[in-house]
């Protein structure tokens, strides 16, 4: 007969990843999101509305932006608290 092994631990479960948010987003990635063109975006950047930090690495003329997502989600909520909604 054979023998089984005690385990000191709960096995692993794969998690659901499909109802995690992303921390940090592309530009790009704020139209399908949110419906946030590039336009509008840059926009919102420049004036602070929009957290963000551009990813270079050192010596390169261009790298990616990347918006801290719950800024924009903060923005969208505030207007819909000014739409009385």
């Amino acid at each position: 007969m054979k023998k089984h092994k005690q385990q000191t631990t709960a096995s692993v479960k794969a998690g659901d990843l499909t109802t995690k948010e992303p921390e940090f987003v592309r530009v790009p990635q704020l139209y399908p999101l949110a419906g946030i063109k590039r336009g509008l975006a840059y926009r919102k950047i420049a004036d602070g509305t929009f957290k963000s930090v551009l990813l270079r690495e050192a010596g390169n003329k261009s790298g990616i932006r990347l918006v801290y997502w719950p800024s924009v989600k903060a923005f969208l909520h505030g207007l819909m608290k000014d739409q009385g909604h």
